[in-house]
């Protein structure tokens, strides 16, 4: 069960984790616009603490706003490290993220909770999710799925064992690279939709479409066959079987 004030934080460092990206480049940018450049906000207040100085020889009562301007600069200063520190030490963990995620750390507010006549949304989560949560859940009209464990995760085998049991004879998986990752190890993926559009992303900060180890050879990697390539717009959209 959840501790006092959990709740809350539990929904604050999952919102932290999912936005890791957004957040570091937020903290870069503010320390950027403080600290860098010729045209930074420091290199500004020093500029004006400048020209207050030259004023004070004609007029000693603004020797107030020098010390003042020399606060500023100082505490600009120790903002600007403290975005570098936050913005260095943060950092994604899919596994934390998936760990909130199975204790049932959904919004109340999430589009997928919003109730559509005729359409009912199950949520599939373990043991470990707090009661209380899954009494809030249930209230806003969701079903609560519990299934086993494997890896800190839902087990995908027995989660879709008791799908069947609801009459689901196919199930659309549309998740983050951690979801696909444990679907593809669980060798329940049977048909594989990609989506491509003629964009270039990347980076050393980005993400994949499969989470998990990368195979060491392309041998091992998973081959889609009856592959087949249809285009819709800019896009295009790759379908196989495995």
């Amino acid at each position: 069960s959840l501790k006092s004030g959990e709740d809350s934080s539990i929904d604050i460092e999952r919102a932290r984790l999912a936005s890791v990206d957004t957040l570091q480049s937020a903290a870069r940018t503010a320390e950027e616009l403080l600290y860098g450049g010729d045209d930074s906000a420091r290199d500004r207040v020093a500029a004006a603490a400048r020209e207050v100085e030259r004023a004070v020889r004609t007029d000693p009562t603004l020797e107030t706003l020098v010390r003042q301007l020399a606060e500023v600069e100082t505490l600009i200063d120790d903002v600007a490290e403290q975005l570098r520190t936050y913005a260095d030490k943060l950092e994604g963990d899919p596994e934390r993220l998936a760990y909130l995620d199975e204790r049932l750390a959904i919004p109340p507010t999430a589009r997928v909770l919003r109730r559509v006549e005729g359409a009912t949304t199950y949520v599939a989560t373990t043991d470990r999710a707090p009661a209380a949560r899954r009494r809030r859940l249930e209230a806003l009209g969701a079903v609560v799925v519990p299934v086993k464990s494997l890896y800190g995760l839902v087990d995908f085998d027995d989660l879709l064992d008791r799908l069947g049991a609801l009459q689901m004879t196919s199930v659309l998986i549309e998740g983050g690279s951690e979801v696909n990752a444990s679907a593809l190890r669980a060798g329940v993926v049977g048909k594989v939709v990609v989506m491509v559009a003629p964009r270039l992303l990347g980076g050393q900060d980005a993400v994949g479409a499969v989470g998990g180890v990368s195979p060491l050879r392309l041998a091992d990697a998973a081959a889609l066959r009856d592959v087949s390539v249809r285009r819709v717009g800019s896009d295009f959209i790759v379908e196989g079987y495995l």
